[in-house]
Parts: structure tokens; sequence; C-alpha cells
């Protein structure tokens, strides 16, 4: 049986096992054929983790305290971990790639990792596959502030048809429109474009943008899009629904986290107005 943990933020540092009392070592090996029993492993290049244990000694599923140090950081403890370990928060600053959290997905499924994700291999072809269109999704989910975008759009010179009055194109890189400047706007987004009646000029939107480099991503936004990818690579590569299902249950808690995080960042934007919401009122 094996626990897959990840971070990335503390490459070659020491990673301690011990049972949920923080005080008993745990016996559990650095391979998954087994050999020495072994208390610690050590985070490979990208911080990655992995560690096995019998499931005759500890039966599943098997929650552990780990210890993470390394010279030069205060030691970072995390209780009760089960399938994830996440160090992104003992670090005075830190960056990340498209292939370290394709990394940090396989790790979470169990699966080794990979050098490129242009390498000859299942797991790096199932990444390039799923990778962009997960990222996508996983911004168009949630209001992220570190992917949130505002502009001044244009009235189109074509009118619609019938339903609205006024059309203007929207930004190449918007993933989901959030809002207008005013909240009792009603409009509507169809195709490529946001239709209105309200404004006859130009209109101020607020919109989740494709923000392509990671190292313009939060912690929980780059935790989320590893939860998200390494549920789409479960059955893939590791063939299990139920881990798949796991994964998906994970990434909602990270999404709850997210929401907790980001009411405590300004100011409540206010909820925009649409039919739903003048008829309940």
């Amino acid at each position: 049986m094996r626990i897959p943990i990840f971070g990335k933020a503390l490459p070659g540092s020491t990673v301690t096992v011990y049972l949920t009392d923080g005080v008993t070592l745990a016996s559990v090996y650095a391979a998954e054929s087994g050999g020495a029993v072994v208390n610690a492993v050590t985070a490979s290049s990208t911080g990655a983790v992995v560690f096995y244990y019998d499931d005759a000694t500890y039966p599943f599923p098997a929650f552990f305290d780990v210890v993470a140090s390394l010279t030069g950081y205060t030691s970072l403890t995390k209780t009760n971990v089960w399938n994830f370990f996440d160090t992104t928060t003992a670090v005075a600053s830190s960056s990340a790639s498209e292939l370290d959290i394709c990394n940090e997905a396989l790790v979470l499924i169990g699966q080794a990792e990979i050098t490129s994700l242009a390498e000859d291999s299942d797991a790096a072809r199932a990444c390039s596959r799923l990778y962009s269109p997960t990222r996508d999704a996983v911004l168009r989910a949630y209001p992220w502030t570190r992917a949130m975008k505002y502009d001044t759009l244009t009235v189109d010179a074509t009118e619609p048809a019938w339903g609205y009055s006024y059309r203007y194109a929207l930004p190449a890189d918007l993933l989901r429109l959030l809002g207008l400047d005013y909240s009792k706007y009603v409009f509507k987004v169809v195709g490529g474009y946001v239709y209105t009646n309200e404004v006859s000029d130009d209109l101020n939107i607020r919109y989740t943008a494709r923000i392509t480099d990671p190292t313009d991503w939060d912690a929980l936004l780059r935790k989320a899009v590893a939860m998200r990818l390494s549920h789409a690579l479960a059955v893939p590569l590791a063939g299990d629904k139920a881990l798949a299902k796991l994964q998906w249950e994970l990434y909602q808690l990270v999404i709850r986290e997210a929401r907790s995080i980001d009411g405590q960042e300004g100011t409540i934007d206010p909820i925009e107005s649409n039919d739903f919401t003048d008829f309940r009122a």
C-alpha cells in the first residue's frame, strides 16, 4: 500500500513519518517493493515525496503525522496526513512550472514523476493532453483573485437581432465574466459577446482570465490545478475509479478553503443582477 504526499517547496528535505501521536516513529518504506524499513524519506528535486507502508501493519486507511525539515528552514509539521502533504507554507519564495504541477498530480495518484511533458511515456502524454483543459476548468470554476482582470469594452457596431439592444466583444483570454461595473445591469453572455440593454457606449467588466504561467498563481490555485489534474489522470493512468472519486473530493476541499481565504481579502463584490435574482426579489 502506498501514500503519495506532495509539496514542491522543500526539495531535498527530510520528511520524518510518525504515528498520529506525533511521537512514535512509523515503519514505512522508501520503495514500493518494500525492502528496509525506514522512518524518513527524502523529497525529490521538485519537493515531491512518496512513502509506502504495509497494510498488515497499518490497516487501510492509515493516517500519519509528518515533519519536513531542511537546513535553513523552520521545520513544518502536518498531522493526520493520508494522501497528500503540502509544504508550500514553509517557503519564503517559490516558483512552479507546468511540469511541477503535473508531477504533483502524478505523485498524488501513486505514479512516477516525469522529466518532460514531451517524453515518450503514457504519463507525459496524458499530462500533455489533460493539463490545459484542466487548468482552464479550475480557473473558470472559482473567481481566483490571481486570475482576475478588469477591462473596458467598446460597443459593437452590429446590433443584436433581438432580445438586447447592445453587444460587446469579449476579450480573447476571458474564461468567465464575473460582473459589470454596476450591479443592476442585466446581461447575458452569448458566444464571444456580452449582451445588455443598459449601456450604449463603453462597458466596464471584471472577468477571470486564462493565466497560463503558474508563477503568477498563488499556492491554493496551484494546489487546485494539481488536485483536479490528479482526478483526471487517475483512471487513464491508474485505472482506479475510486481514486478518481477521492481526488475529486479533495479538489472540492481545496475550493472550499480558497473560498474561505478569499473572503478575508478585500470587500465582498456585489451580487450581479440577472433575471433569476430579480425574480426572487
